[in-house]
């Protein structure tokens, strides 16, 4: 995703303290993720996510962690608490909650399609523990062309409608069956800068 903001530039700031924590280049960072993932990776695409011009997908969190010398998990809350973009208060409610760590991954809103609920620039905790649709409820599903967030609604007579409030640009949508949608996880908190 390439939307610079003040979320990625301070991602783009931890992620290249913990790289010179482990004593790495990034050419070293990249070959290594290159490795990793079995896929190729540049020194510019890990330069544009320190940069914060770019940030590196949920999908690479965990081979990320493993070069930087930590874990998925903690990789994540280390950054949201030393960021200051999770409080103390947050992360306990999610606790409460009992969602696991392991299972968070964040996410920035990219239009207004479910405003007022959920507006451009908000910052989503999605919880990837939680797949399955018994009530209706705010899912993240991985689409062609990226990360999608919409209502997606069990029907009385079978079936699902997913959907957002922009009717204008977004239609619904109906499928039979859940196989039909690549769901991420379910929204667990919306975080918004005033």
């Amino acid at each position: 995703m390439s939307i610079k903001n003040e979320w990625t530039e301070k991602l783009g700031l931890y992620i290249k303290q913990r790289r010179k924590n482990v004593g790495l280049n990034m050419v070293e960072a990249s070959k290594k993720l290159s490795i990793m993932q079995g896929e190729s990776f540049s020194r510019s695409q890990w330069n544009n996510w320190e940069l914060g011009i770019r940030e590196p997908s949920h999908h690479y969190y965990e081979s990320m962690a493993k070069i930087l010398g930590t874990t998925r998990e903690l990789l994540a809350w280390d950054f949201l608490n030393q960021s200051g973009n999770l409080q103390t208060n947050q992360f306990d409610q999610l606790k409460e909650r009992g969602i696991n760590s392991s299972n968070i991954i964040r996410h920035t809103a990219i239009d207004n399609s479910l405003a007022p609920q959920i507006k451009k620039g908000d910052e989503l905790i999605i919880n990837t523990a939680i797949k399955s649709v018994d009530n209706l409820g705010l899912f993240a599903i991985k689409g062609n062309s990226g990360l999608w967030v919409k209502w997606i609604r069990p029907e009385i007579k079978g079936g699902f409608t997913v959907y957002c409030s922009d009717k204008d640009n977004y239609p619904d949508q109906t499928v039979d069956n859940l196989d039909e949608l690549d769901i991420i996880g379910t929204i667990a908190n919306i975080n918004r800068w005033l």
